[in-house]
């Protein structure tokens, strides 16, 4: 009963707090003797009523994926924002997620005096950054009102792997994108 007393102080904390919504990640790791490990905690989440938001496969190794938790503090009756933004950022490096092997993100640069048109070109010089590093993989996540950069990064291979729900603010989402990159095929 430790583990639900400590989420029940957690989750009372965070409502005191003023919190809106909390994320847990967990791995879905399955040791070859004793199982999948973290089952117990997932379970223990679920009857808290988490809700799997993002999975993002082969995340921390292959055969192992980060999946993202949601659940939500405070009523909400935001609608979702529709504001559409001017992509204006530049690649300025990649890097592999800590805890990983193989996963890369993008580093970004707000481009505020960038005259020029943000495009899959800007995706894939990150992209051959990545296969050049040995990733197995590309992660990427924005909010939910880049929808030009979601058609950008959908035209570049990219796949949406789910959202995490009010993440910025109600309303603005954080929209996780994933990539597997075939090292082999790559010419």
């Amino acid at each position: 009963g430790y583990g639900r007393q400590m989420m029940e102080f957690i989750i009372d904390e965070l409502k005191t707090l003023g919190a809106r919504k909390v994320f847990i990640k967990i791995s879905d790791y399955v040791d070859p003797e004793d199982g999948p490990i973290y089952a117990a905690a997932l379970q223990l989440y679920q009857k808290f009523e988490f809700e799997e938001e993002v999975k993002l496969a082969n995340y921390y190794d292959l055969d192992e994926s980060m999946i993202i938790l949601g659940l939500r503090l405070i009523p909400s009756d935001a609608t979702p924002q529709h504001a559409e933004e001017k992509p204006a950022l530049k690649f300025v490096g990649m890097f592999c997620v800590s805890e990983t092997e193989a996963t890369y993100s993008f580093e970004w640069e707000p481009a505020k005096w960038w005259k020029g048109s943000f495009g899959v070109s800007d995706i894939y010089t990150g992209l051959d950054a990545a296969y050049a590093a040995g990733a197995q993989q590309v992660v990427l996540s924005f909010p939910s009102t880049y929808h030009k950069i979601q058609k950008i990064l959908l035209n570049a291979g990219f796949d949406v792997v789910g959202c995490l729900k009010d993440y910025y603010e109600d309303g603005v989402d954080e929209v996780h994108y994933q990539i597997q990159i075939k090292q082999a095929e790559k010419s």
